[in-house]
């Protein structure tokens, strides 16, 4: 049980996937009065989600909205690589992590790279997304998107539990790795210059 309510949130070290075997070992073959049943159909249908999300599958084309309002998805942007940041104006991590990251891209945006920002705040407060953008001086070739409807339910459809949550994807929208929360001192660029060649 301890297991369980801590690693399905972390992507590194690839726990989630530890997670997803532990479900399908342990806790979809019991009985589900062992969980409890609404526990039991949590672990089962949080695995099934993260599972879909594992690196090498594609990540599902949602809806976004820019500044203007108008309508954006992922799968219009031709590119051999994009990055997909999840973040909050607030969120103290997403602050070190996001100018950290536009000091990186202009080596990587030589190779392609594309950045696409999506903002969690909904309704009245998706302003305050655009005001963070411009406080942190973040590059004007990225992509800024929230939905301030939340009609996507991005947050359960891509397993965005904390943030800061990423991930970079190849041409043809497959995942090439995912990470999610506080990142380690250069793991971000440790990353990108792993996954991302010239061609």
């Amino acid at each position: 049980s301890y297991l369980l309510q801590l690693i399905p949130r972390s992507s590194r070290f690839d726990l989630d996937q530890i997670y997803v075997y532990l479900v399908r070992k342990y806790v979809e073959p019991t009985d589900k009065t062992l969980f409890g049943e609404e526990e039991w159909y949590r672990h089962t249908n949080q695995a099934n989600g993260i599972n879909r999300l594992m690196t090498g599958n594609y990540l599902p084309d949602l809806r976004f909205y820019d500044e203007n309002n108008a309508e954006r998805r992922l799968y219009d942007l031709e590119s051999p690589y994009t990055l997909i940041v999840f973040w909050n104006p607030d969120c103290p991590h997403c602050k070190k992590e996001l100018p950290a990251l536009s000091k990186i891209f202009p080596t990587y945006k030589a190779m392609g790279l594309k950045v696409v920002t999506i903002c969690g705040k909904r309704g009245e407060q998706v302003g305050a997304c655009w005001q963070g953008v411009k406080e942190m001086q973040l590059p004007s070739a990225w992509y800024f998107w929230a939905d301030p409807e939340g009609l996507s339910r991005f947050q359960l459809i891509y397993n965005v539990a904390t943030i800061p949550s990423m991930y970079l994807l190849n041409e043809n929208h497959r995942i090439l790795f995912r990470v999610r929360g506080d990142l380690y001192d250069e793991e971000l660029a440790w990353l990108l210059k792993k996954h991302i060649k010239a061609k």
